[in-house]
């Protein structure tokens, strides 16, 4: 059952020396364990050289994806000097202290792996069907260049903490063979596939070109990846992604799967361990997970196994790719209480064509819901938040985005400051209050206490798929009717974007919005419920897509 966000403060957290102790002592008593703790699932070797006293507590990660950097300039076929550095050193400054490097452009590794040699097969002046950039990157590391070691270069002179974040399953381009980033091992084994459809994988199909983790070598694939990067690099610790992508196995499969999986990151756990004593110091192990834990065990992925050995540092629970809050934050600090649990951040609330817009089309997250997001899961419990993908939008939102990232993890600041806390349509965990036909209603959680007297002004902004011009439809915040109003704009803070008015921008047109005004002493610290209901007697259905709440610290913020 999935359930909804709810305030709470956070569970009880085991820390990993308490951990180990516990299981220790127990055994040392002759008291039988519970079942969960049993040698039927072992804790890792020489589990005593698990805790580390100066174990680093990250607050703030960013996902920096190398495949990004591979999309050079336009007009541009050269990695100029300081370029790959130039995604990391805007950083400095922010409450951001750890980058989390996926290191490959899809399926291509982008470093000198000697596990995947792809970059020796480079021929001087070569030219690729349907991406230059790919043989932009070939020619570069095979003259010596490594974007994975520039940009831990670049991490240390900033500061912040360097992290292998590894992708376990790559969808994109798999329903075309001859995608140039398709690597040689992808290529030489379909045997290997979990089908052979011509199918894209986003829908989660298990008939798809994506690896099949039941076949021994494809673990031991991964494995030599992950080891192969932990030895030649200078890491803090490696997050295994399996955000992209979650399918591992067919669906017959899964109960088969899990104990392989389980054995795979204890296996991750343990190489990362024998490394500590030479780099002296702990060295962490992530995960990017699905949306609830529920979810992530449905294909696969036992995160209550897996904390319950100890084998987690931190857990990272992903929207997916569209800005969302709506994730089980408070499942995973129930589940996983030896890890420390972070919310995403996305940048974007709305993409393509889930409204019918232009294929492209993006509404990019702003600083205003960055604000509230992080407040958001600090409120909840989140020990931490991240954020993933902000360097694919246009440069004037990045600077904005890092500009409000300054004490953004401070709840006092965030208290102070305006924002707009969102719901949003997600077709990456379909888990989502909205969208909803004529009647909705939802848990929203707020982090602002209106006793402190911060705000001067809220605004509710409903966002419908049909046109709802003319249409009554009546909006409740914790029992009490709104009352419908005006706005000046359809955007409730300015949208900042090069081109941002453009027809190709998913922003929604005034006719498919309402606005309405919210007394502030309604509001209510953590969980407040939003009552969404069409009073217009007609036989038309209505949509409720979106709903966003702003809270405004400052009267000329609006």
């Amino acid at each position: 059952m999935n359930r909804r966000p709810t305030a709470t403060s956070p569970a009880p957290s085991l820390n990993r020396r308490r951990c180990i102790a516990a299981l220790g002592a127990g055994a040392a008593a002759g008291l039988l364990l519970p079942a969960a703790l049993s040698s039927a699932e072992p804790t890792p070797q020489d589990a005593g050289r698990l805790d580390r006293a100066t174990l680093k507590k990250y607050r703030f990660l960013h996902n920096l994806e190398l495949n990004r950097v591979a999309f050079l300039p336009r007009g541009t076929t050269e990695y100029a000097t300081g370029y790959i550095k130039s995604f990391v050193t805007p950083l400095a400054g922010t409450d951001i202290d750890a980058v989390m490097c996926c290191p490959t452009m899809w399926r291509t590794n982008m470093f000198p792996s000697e596990v995947d040699p792809w970059w020796k097969t480079y021929t001087p002046g070569q030219i690729t069907r349907k991406t230059r950039d790919y043989d932009y990157l070939m020619k570069y590391i095979y003259e010596g260049g490594d974007p994975v070691r520039e940009t831990l270069e670049a991490c240390r002179e900033i500061n912040v903490g360097f992290f292998i974040s590894y992708r376990m399953n790559d969808w994109h381009n798999v329903e075309d063979q001859d995608y140039p980033t398709h690597n040689p091992f992808w290529r030489a084994h379909p045997e290997y596939w979990l089908g052979d459809s011509d199918q894209p994988a986003y829908g989660g199909r298990d008939n798809t070109r994506l690896f099949n983790w039941l076949v021994p070598a494809v673990r031991e694939h991964y494995f030599a990846i992950l080891e192969e990067l932990a030895h030649n690099y200078d890491i803090d610790g490696i997050e295994l992604d399996f955000q992209r992508c979650w399918r591992l196995f067919h669906d017959a499969d899964i109960e088969a799967g899990l104990p392989l999986l389980t054995a795979f990151v204890r296996r991750v756990r343990e190489m990362l361990d024998a490394l500590e004593t030479k780099r002296g110091r702990r060295l962490q192990l992530g995960v990017r997970s699905l949306h609830s834990v529920a979810q992530c065990r449905r294909f696969g992925i036992d995160i209550a196994a897996w904390d319950r050995q100890c084998l987690l540092d931190m857990i990272n629970v992903s929207s997916c790719f569209l800005h969302s809050t709506e994730v089980e934050i408070e499942e995973f600090l129930q589940t996983a209480p030896n890890s420390r649990i972070y919310g995403e951040m996305n940048y974007i609330t709305n993409m393509e064509a889930s409204k019918g817009s232009p294929k492209s089309s993006r509404r990019y997250t702003l600083p205003e819901h960055y604000r509230a997001a992080a407040l958001n899961y600090l409120t909840r419990g989140s020990h931490g938040i991240s954020l993933f993908n902000l360097d694919f939008a246009p440069l004037a939102v990045r600077k904005a985005a890092l500009s409000a990232f300054v004490g953004i993890t401070d709840v006092n600041r965030l208290q102070a400051q305006s924002k707009a806390y969102g719901i949003y349509f997600n077709n990456g965990t379909k888990n989502t209050s909205l969208p909803r036909a004529d009647e909705a209603v939802f848990p929203l959680i707020i982090g602002d206490d209106p006793a402190k007297h911060l705000l001067q002004r809220a605004l509710l902004r409903l966002e419908t798929l049909e046109k709802c011009v003319g249409a009554t439809i009546e909006v409740r915040l914790n029992g009490t009717a709104l009352q419908e109003c005006d706005s000046p704009d359809t955007e409730l803070f300015p949208y900042l974007s090069e081109g941002a008015r453009r027809p190709e921008t998913s922003l929604p047109p005034r006719d498919e919005l309402k606005f309405y005004e919210v007394p502030l002493d309604r509001l209510r610290y953590g969980r407040n419920v939003i009552e969404l209901k069409k009073i217009t007697p007609t036989e038309r259905s209505i949509t409720f897509y979106s709903l966003e709440l702003a809270l405004y610290a400052k009267p000329w913020d609006r």
